[in-house]
């Protein structure tokens, strides 16, 4: 039996730690994707991307593996000024490692030789996995058109 004139006294210390919103990391991925893609940066491109991402592109097929998606970002990233890129996100989603992104962007791919300027507005889902090391990478990139393709001289 515990005797009641005993009292006993618990000191409780809390600690406050700043918590960063579930989608914290991933949208500094997301971040550095956009800004690689807008600056042409083919290797910070290919760092956000997983060995076995796929690429699914309006009217294209597949594209598989992170060798052939870099190859496929090489030909756009030499043969066209991508710094007319703005996207917009109305989803990111995190669920542990994995996340999804949607959302819409606009941009305007200009040619580095002659030719006329492509006005691409379209949708975009992203799947993004937390790999081992820690960092997120993209392992499914689906994008389509929103309106028809507009040229400018």
């Amino acid at each position: 039996m515990i005797a009641r004139s005993q009292q006993t006294s618990i000191t409780c210390h809390i600690v406050a730690t700043p918590l960063r919103a579930p989608e914290g990391d991933l949208r500094e991925a997301i971040d550095a994707f956009d800004r690689a893609f807008s600056e042409g940066g083919l290797e910070e491109f290919a760092d956000l991307l997983a060995e076995d991402a796929h690429l699914l592109v309006h009217q294209e097929e597949t594209m598989i593996g992170k060798e052939a998606i870099v190859a496929a970002f090489a030909q756009v990233f030499e043969g066209f000024d991508t710094s007319r890129y703005e996207p917009r996100y109305d989803v990111i989603d995190v669920h542990g490692d994995d996340g999804y992104v949607l959302g819409s962007f606009d941009e305007t791919l200009a040619p580095r030789e002659d030719g006329p300027s492509i006005r691409i507005r379209g949708r975009v889902v992203q799947f993004w996995r937390r790999e081992g090391d820690g960092n997120w990478r993209i392992v499914r990139l689906l994008t389509s058109r929103s309106a028809p393709d507009e040229f400018e001289a």
